[in-house]
């Protein structure tokens, strides 16, 4: 059986956690035994994959709480057609506190 693909893409702007909620979110995933790459084509602060895991664990509690105080997150499913551009239907989540 082939392997189903599935992409999470963090987006935002510069200086609001991209890179610590990329880290957080490859951490989670990886304890929970999911089959995880992270794609380093675009890490623009970092020289290579071992260079962005390296920097993200140092203060990384200091980040985590900043993300988490100061930062509002939207949760978009968008779904991709098979052998097509993507369909316009999409599910929003926001999640505040």
């Amino acid at each position: 059986m082939k392997n189903k693909q599935l992409t999470i893409i963090v987006a935002g702007e510069a200086g609001h956690g991209k890179s610590s909620m990329l880290y957080q979110l490859e951490k989670l995933l990886k304890e929970n035994g999911y089959n995880v790459e992270l794609d380093g084509n675009n890490l623009l602060d970092f020289t290579s994959i071992n260079d962005f895991h390296r920097k993200m664990k140092r203060n990384e509690e200091e980040r985590l709480v900043e993300l988490k105080e100061n930062t509002q997150i939207t949760l978009k499913e968008i779904q991709t057609a098979r052998g097509s551009s993507k369909k316009e239907n999409q599910t929003e989540v926001n999640i505040h506190d």
